[in-house]
């Protein structure tokens, strides 16, 4: 019964669509969060430190936050990769798990 109950927490079907939709929603919420987080920290180091590298500041700190948006969209990216990679490889297939 343990197990019954863990299983449905992990995949929320204990609330139907609506508990689903209030998972997705926070997920996203939690990576938007995190996304705006980073660019955030990243304008107020830049104005705290107006010529810290000199002339090539400002050229530095569009690198870093280009790197910012870059690796987010990454791990996302990543991440659906991951998830629907999953799903293309067959049922039948042995050692499915290691792939």
């Amino acid at each position: 019964q343990v197990h019954e109950t863990i299983e449905a927490l992990h995949k929320a079907d204990f609330g139907g669509w609506p508990m689903k939709w209030l998972y997705f929603i926070s997920g996203l919420l939690g990576t938007a969060m995190i996304a705006i987080g980073t660019l955030l920290f990243s304008l107020k180091r830049r104005k705290r430190s107006e010529h810290e590298f000199g002339a090539a500041t400002a050229g530095i700190y569009r690198c870093v936050e280009a790197f910012n948006v870059a690796s987010l969209a990454g791990v996302a990216l990543a991440s659906i990769v991951y998830l629907h990679g999953n799903r293309l490889l067959p049922l039948e297939m042995s050692d499915r798990s290691a792939w």
